[in-house]
């Protein structure tokens, strides 16, 4: 019985109007005042009588639209006024009266570019009035003269698509002739500070691995002024480009200079000093951060790694082998290229034969020929490594070629030519090493300034990155 009372509620609870209740009387009151009525051009609709479930769904549309009050309110309207965008008719322009919708360029937006203030909006100057005055030295160099020219910022499309940048800047440095002004690429992007003629461009390049005809379109997308968020980003490709041209190599998003390297020798280490670099705006000045680094890079081999497991263990070798390398970043000296190792090939050596282009050729001709470099050990496994998406596309397009048959996406190495890199557990925990790397990472304010004075010198010093500077109108 209970249960059928709580299904009959549960039933009511569900939409089925409830009978009248009895309510208790009240004083009268003063009737509500008069609705107000709708605006000129607008008509009341009858409000529909309240019955039954979901009444409220149709309950607030009450008004509809005639065509003269619609056409009244359009008029109204403003679409970019070039107001400041707080709602007074000129929409989310941002005040620059460009239209932000979708499709649209997205280079004519203004994007705010976050300053880096280190004193309050009131103070006018940093200098104390009471104590004793020192010099502070910080690891900033600014531009002492920049441009307050207008850039502009092109897109460069390639047809059919190139996934290697290199080959993407190579592409475009042919049609320099076409552009006729200096410019910045980035692999997609192009910066120049002078309009190209006409717009679009489509121009040809011919590639040098097969010779095909590849067509370039390049096409304006956007305006960049100071003070701009693209214009620091301008500023931070010109830098790494003059790194570039001091002939640092770069791992990772880093530039370390090898002919500097420091070299533990007991360790088999080398440390490569490297730079950070990063410009932001900093107040009412454009700096450029630097910070010293260091890269660890060990100098033994693959295959020294392997000869050291065989001494120890010489029944399980393989195995043993198999858990060091598998998972680990290894780096090849003669293309300065990471691959990740997956497995080791224990069926072939370097003096097996692929087939090169209808020819029978084995590793060790191919390296010869290709690298001039010998290869010492023939009976030496190769290492797996499995190319990466952007690899793969580039072989499946014909943009490089592969040492070897099979499957595409497997690339053998020899491990004579492949360096280990980072440190080992056995490394970390070991103290002595540690502490001969922290004599020489672990630096003093003094000796850190005079590294980054011998890297200002350089900048300076070389005569393509001063003429880097002088084409865009710069001086650090």
């Amino acid at each position: 019985m209970a249960d059928a009372q709580g299904r009959a509620a549960r039933g009511r609870a569900r939409g089925r109007a409830k009978p009248p209740v009895q309510e208790p009387s009240r004083p009268p009151q003063a009737p509500p005042p008069a609705a107000a009525g709708p605006p000129p051009g607008i008509t009341q609709k009858p409000v529909p009588a309240t019955s039954g479930r979901a009444t409220h769904r149709g309950a607030g549309r009450q008004v509809e639209e005639t065509t003269a009050g619609l056409a009244q309110k359009m008029a109204q309207m403003a679409v970019g006024g070039g107001g400041n965008g707080s709602g007074s008719g000129n929409g989310s322009s941002g005040g620059n009266g460009a239209p932000i919708g979708r499709g649209n360029m997205r280079g004519k937006r203004q994007i705010s570019v976050p300053t880096i203030r280190t004193r309050p909006p009131t103070l006018n100057s940093k200098k104390g009035t009471a104590g004793q005055p020192i010099i502070i030295q910080a690891n900033y160099f600014s531009l002492v003269e920049k441009t307050d020219w207008c850039l502009y910022q092109y897109r460069v499309d390639f047809d059919p698509s190139i996934d290697l940048t290199w080959e993407r800047k190579k592409l475009l440095r042919v049609q320099k002739n076409n552009i006729k002004c200096e410019y910045l690429f980035d692999g997609t992007v192009m910066y120049c500070s002078c309009l190209l003629d006409p717009d679009p461009m489509e121009v040809f390049s011919a590639r040098e691995s097969d010779g095909s005809q590849i067509r370039l379109t390049i096409r304006r997308v956007g305006e960049m002024t100071l003070g701009d968020h693209h214009y620091l980003q301008f500023f931070n490709i010109l830098t790494r480009k003059c790194l570039t041209l001091l002939d640092l190599q770069i791992i990772k998003r880093d530039y370390f200079d090898p002919k500097a390297k420091v070299e533990i020798a007991e360790y088999y280490l080398e440390l490569w000093p490297g730079y950070k670099t990063t410009i932001k705006q900093h107040e009412s000045q454009v700096l450029m951060m630097a910070e010293i680094t260091h890269r660890v890079m060990r100098t033994d081999n693959c295959y020294h790694l392997l000869c050291d497991i065989a001494k120890r263990n010489s029944k399980d070798y393989k195995s043993e082998f198999n858990k060091a390398v598998v998972g680990s970043i290894v780096l090849t000296d003669y293309n300065n290229k990471t691959y990740t190792i997956s497995d080791v090939n224990w069926d072939d050596t370097p003096a097996s034969t692929f087939d090169r282009n209808g020819t029978q050729t084995s590793y060790m001709q191919y390296y010869k020929e290709r690298y001039n470099i010998t290869i010492a050990t023939k009976s030496q496994p190769l290492l797996v490594s499995r190319s990466k998406p952007r690899e793969q596309r580039a072989l499946a397009s014909g943009a490089v070629t592969q040492a070897g048959d099979g499957d595409p996406n497997i690339i053998l190495l020899v491990p004579e030519l492949c360096r280990m890199t980072g440190l080992t557990d056995d490394m970390r925990a070991n103290f002595n090493l540690m502490r001969a790397m922290a004599t020489h990472t672990r630096i003093g304010p003094s000796d850190r300034i005079d590294r980054m004075m011998v890297m200002n010198r350089r900048l300076l010093g070389e005569p393509r990155v001063k003429k880097e500077f002088q084409d865009w109108g710069m001086r650090l």
